[in-house]
């Protein structure tokens, strides 16, 4: 259906699908840990991307508007629990509820917003987008987290948690490094048209993945149980 509704020319279509794009990403996150989410909806944002350039060229309040309305859906389906506190403990301060469902999302939409803006000036026919695509994913989320006194929440490499075996190179690249390798593989693998260049590029993708989830087992396989202590720990 979405991939149908890329064929359509208006720009209200566009900001549409980026909207559901958003909202199906947050099924790549805790609680519902869909395997593999994360990266078919980041490489269906970038071909959308690479669909509006075609289209309308550089127009930056096109991109900004598609990574606002992007962001918007993200958030609002993966934030929603903040609200909850207040509906069930709030009292009084339930009133303040819209800022938690609505205005959060919101502002934290604005980082794909800006995040879209710089992708906007960067954008070309080349395959040197998929680099820059990923770059400037990874650049907002670091800014994300660290801006304000920073709000890390649903980085990319969170959407992997879903598997032991693909977490483990957090040991090597840590989280952002990991988000980073995310959106290249999701660019990489959905960039493949019927060119050479395309399919090798889309092949390195896939090779990557099946590395990293080999790396993965092997380090589960090769760690040492002997040194582990019978006490009981509680993290609390």
């Amino acid at each position: 259906m979405l991939l149908q509704l890329l064929k359509l020319q208006s720009k209200g279509s566009f900001f549409f699908i980026a909207f559901i794009l958003g909202i199906f990403l947050s099924l790549g996150f805790d609680p519902f840990n869909v395997p593999f989410t994360s990266l078919v909806i980041v490489g269906l944002f970038f071909k959308l991307n690479d669909k509006f350039y075609l289209i309308y060229q550089k127009s930056y309040k096109g991109f900004f508007s598609i990574g606002l309305a992007f962001g918007f859906g993200f958030f609002i389906s993966s934030t929603y629990w903040i609200s909850n506190a207040l509906i069930v403990y709030g009292g009084l301060i339930s009133y303040f509820l819209p800022l938690t469902i609505i205005a959060l999302p919101l502002v934290l939409s604005l980082f794909y917003g800006a995040m879209q803006i710089l992708n906007c000036f960067l954008w070309d026919k080349t395959n040197a987008k998929i680099f820059y695509f990923a770059a400037s994913w990874t650049i907002f989320e670091i800014l994300r987290s660290f801006l304000f006194t920073g709000l890390p929440w649903n980085l990319i490499s969170y959407s992997w948690s879903w598997s032991v075996n693909f977490i483990q190179i957090l040991s090597v690249v840590g989280p952002f490094g990991l988000g980073l390798i995310s959106v290249l593989l999701s660019s990489a693998i959905f960039s493949i048209k019927f060119k050479f260049e395309e399919m090798i590029i889309c092949g390195l993708g896939f090779l990557i993945l099946i590395i990293i989830f080999i790396y993965g087992n092997q380090r589960i396989m090769s760690y040492d149980l002997a040194n582990i202590s019978d006490e009981e720990i509680r993290i609390v």
